[in-house]
């Protein structure tokens, strides 16, 4: 819960071109806790800075994939094959 709250603080005091990791370790962190819901809109604020990170919509796949969503993880999922193309 600690760590939550810095990545809280993270997400306001960053500037907008690094904010995306403290979102996504923000999502990490509520991913490994169990807290998928809140782990997803982590990602997608992260994916709003950066979409083109692979990591960023593998994690949003798991993510999906534990909530039962399997559909669109798999839609994630093709975007990380797109992006990683792209490096």
């Amino acid at each position: 819960e600690q760590a939550l709250e810095c990545y809280d603080e993270a997400t306001v005091l960053d500037s907008w071109k690094t904010r995306w990791e403290a979102w996504f370790c923000k999502g990490q962190v509520l991913s490994h806790l169990g807290r998928y819901e809140e782990t997803l809109e982590c990602f997608d604020e992260a994916i709003s800075i950066d979409g083109t990170n692979p990591e960023f919509w593998t994690w949003k796949s798991f993510a999906l994939k534990k909530l039962g969503r399997h559909e669109e993880a798999e839609q994630c999922f093709a975007k990380v094959k797109v992006a990683e193309e792209r490096e």
